[in-house]
């Protein structure tokens, strides 16, 4: 537990929980990395492998469209609550397939219909 550590950035440019989910899932996305983004207190809560430097996350936040500033950083100890972030990994993934099933039907790719039983 040593190597991961917890970071909490300053968040500014939020005008609603969507902006929240959009930066989580965009600091989501970097390997090594498991946040949680809070549009009251416009703050994301971090735990990051060494490997991952703040400003790459800024860089993330800021691709996302928004400003990510450091507030602290810390190791991560045994008493600090797990960060969840399932919910927008269940979302990103089925996005995917979504996205995915769209540009095989543009491509004139046969995809199964949905009034179609599988068998």
């Amino acid at each position: 537990m040593s190597d991961i550590r917890r970071i909490q950035l300053d968040v500014t440019g939020m005008t609603c929980r969507m902006c929240s989910a959009h930066i989580e899932l965009k600091l989501n996305s970097i390997d090594g990395v498991r946040a949680s983004v809070d549009f009251p207190s416009a703050t994301a809560t971090i735990d990051a492998d060494s490997a991952v430097s703040v400003a790459a996350l800024c860089a993330a936040i800021a691709d996302a469209g928004y400003q990510g500033e450091l507030r602290w950083e810390r190791p991560r100890t045994a008493e600090d609550l797990k960060i969840p972030g399932g919910p927008i990994k269940r979302i990103a993934r089925l996005t995917r397939l979504l996205s995915r099933g769209r540009r095989m039907q543009e491509a004139g790719i046969q995809t199964p219909d949905a009034a179609t039983p599988i068998r």
